[in-house]
């Protein structure tokens, strides 16, 4: 994800979920905390049943892939983890895809609002033609404005596979981290987009590193749901234009591999303008205001509130010589507090923790200062209130 600049593409958007994407595959575990929230309704042409259970794993693992949701503490991100995904089931073991199912998959995905569809299998160029029910579904669903990709294969070699070189379908082949094709993928001068051919994946409930261009083409789908994201009213030609031109070039293939960030920007994706710094921190008052406040003995002044009762808010206002500001704040009971030092009403700096204890710290000059505690707390009992400050 580092290679195709998924980080600096997740700062413009990190997908839509009015963008669907669908699988045609081996369904999908909708029992993964990855695609909790992720799925639509897709079906099940093996049972003819709208469950899409996956009993293999290989569909959960593309599915996973492209929209797993992302900033939630488990498993992996994928790349579009706003959008979602529509499962369709049309093998129970990866192997042997029946082809009339597989067409009737395709064509239930284009009818029912996915904007793109992502097949991850391949003849691996054993079949001269391809199979002219499936050739037809993806012309069908190109018709309807949707973007097919399709694993290339894994063949080392150059000849045709199928369904990737079908009219309507875009053929994905896999890099590694130095951008160059691996040695198992299939290469040629009919394939133009390429991705990286090892990928994070859930496969059975477990984070796997799964290797193969049924991870390739999934990357894209991700990729191209993004950009959909940000312009949904995108051609197919325009997103894949967008990709090929701002692709980095691969010996092999007469295309590229994607670039995430780069074809994000092509299509009219902004950067989120940076948040400003912090304003400068106050100058300390004149040499008259100075003069008036009254020195401490010693090096630190201590101030204490113990046992008060603190309904939601309080405040003391100090006054220092200048230094550091250290003050620790501790109310057990308190859901979250919040500790802030201000001078003339001006934010200086401000410190808060969901529980337990917040602690602030900062070098200021000399000067009056007000010390606003705020808390939310279990109502209504009562807690202590208990402030230790130093100031220097």
């Amino acid at each position: 994800m580092r290679v195709v600049q998924m980080p600096k593409a997740w700062d413009i958007t990190t997908g839509d979920p009015n963008v669907i994407v669908a699988t045609v595959d081996t369904g999908v575990d909708s029992s993964v905390g990855d695609l909790q929230g992720a799925l639509v309704p897709g079906w099940d042409f093996i049972t003819n049943t709208a469950t899409t259970q996956d009993s293999f794993g290989h569909g959960t693992a593309v599915s996973s892939e492209i929209v797993g949701r992302g900033n939630n503490g488990q498993g992996i991100a994928g790349y579009c983890w706003r959008c979602r995904l529509m499962p369709i089931r049309v093998s129970a073991s990866g192997a042997n895809i029946d082809p009339g199912l597989t067409a009737l998959g395709i064509r239930y995905a284009a009818e029912q609002g996915a904007r793109i569809i992502s097949l991850s299998f391949n003849d691996e160029g054993a079949y001269p033609n391809g199979d002219p029910q499936v050739a037809a579904a993806i012309a069908y669903a190109a018709q309807r404005n949707v973007l097919v990709f399709a694993s290339a294969g894994n063949t080392g070699s150059s000849g045709l596979t199928h369904p990737a070189s079908a009219p309507g379908a875009y053929a994905v082949a896999g890099t590694d981290q130095s951008d160059a094709l691996y040695s198992w993928s299939t290469l040629g001068s009919w394939i133009h987009l390429a991705a990286p051919g090892c990928q994070w994946v859930i496969w059975s409930n477990v984070m796997s590193n799964v290797c193969g261009n049924s991870t390739a083409a999934p990357a894209v789908a991700g990729i191209a749901a993004l950009m959909l994201s940000v312009n949904p009213g995108l051609t197919p030609a325009q997103v894949v234009n967008a990709l090929q031109s701002t692709a980095v070039p691969v010996n092999g293939i007469d295309g590229g591999r994607v670039d995430a960030y780069k074809a994000l920007l092509a299509v009219g994706g902004r950067v989120p303008t940076k948040v400003s710094p912090p304003p400068p921190a106050p100058p300390p008052p004149p040499p008259a205001a100075l003069k008036r406040l009254k020195k401490t003995p010693g090096p630190h002044m201590e101030t204490h509130i113990q046992h008060g009762v603190l309904g939601a808010h309080r405040e003391i206002r100090i006054k220092v010589l200048g230094g550091k500001v250290a003050a620790t704040f501790r109310s057990p009971k308190a859901k979250s507090c919040t500790v802030t030092l201000s001078s003339n009403d001006a934010l200086w700096v401000s410190t808060g923790v969901r529980a337990g204890s917040v602690s602030l710290s900062a070098k200021v000059p000399a000067g009056r200062y007000k010390v606003d505690l705020s808390c939310r707390v279990r109502r209504p009992k009562p807690f202590a209130l208990v402030l230790r400050a130093i100031f220097a």
